[in-house]
């Protein structure tokens, strides 16, 4: 009998099926309507999707993020360990991170520790895929939209815009001029925006 409840508990504390625990880092952006973090996706690996939430936390972090996000150009949140899939399909609602002055891999410095974010909203959920570059998801942000390009085949980019209008389109928008693998040139209209996160080293053909 105890051999058998062991065995139990033992199969009960393995990773699931398809896991993805591990370290998922995000880079985090401020809109109009709150804390915006994006996890940072890599092609042939656990990384491998584009996902971006809403987060909350309590005024007093709140207040200290807001400071940090207005004097530096990069805040990335090197969380604690976790599976990615539960992120992604809602049963993980909250998690700690450190947030970073700057890219958590590559020399960044940790300003705030131990802080517990809420998830407000799962945004964006999409796998990395081979299509060609060159279009972004539209987000609805209420008078914002946030546009987050599609990661496609190597060499690619991952970039969010914000766009200060209220975009009606529920596809992927087109560039107007650059190449598919140029990070953003140019939007239709003419609206104005604001680049908040770009990344291209991650995304570099690779030998």
């Amino acid at each position: 009998m105890k051999t058998l409840l062991a065995t139990v508990l033992l199969l009960l504390s393995l990773p699931s099926v398809g896991a993805a625990i591990g370290t998922h880092g995000m880079a985090l952006v401020q809109t109009k309507q709150g804390l915006v973090a994006s996890h940072m996706p890599l092609h042939g690996s656990m990384h491998s999707h584009q996902l971006l939430l809403t987060l909350s936390t309590d005024p007093s972090a709140q207040a200290q993020i807001d400071a940090l996000l207005a004097q530096y150009p990069l805040i990335t949140l090197n969380p604690e360990t976790f599976d990615l899939h539960q992120l992604m399909h809602g049963s993980l609602n909250h998690f700690s991170a450190t947030v970073v002055a700057g890219h958590f891999e590559r020399g960044g410095q940790p300003r705030l520790t131990q802080v517990t974010f809420n998830v407000d909203k799962v945004l964006l959920n999409k796998p990395l895929t081979e299509l060609a570059s060159g279009s972004y998801y539209p987000i609805a942000l209420g008078q914002q939209t946030l546009l987050v390009h599609r990661i496609g085949a190597l060499p690619s980019f991952d970039q969010l815009l914000l766009v200060d209008t209220a975009l009606e389109s529920t596809t992927p928008v087109q560039l107007t001029e650059g190449q598919p693998t140029t990070p953003y040139q140019q939007l239709k209209g003419g609206y104005p925006l604001h680049s908040v996160y770009l990344e291209t080293l991650d995304f570099q053909e690779r030998e």
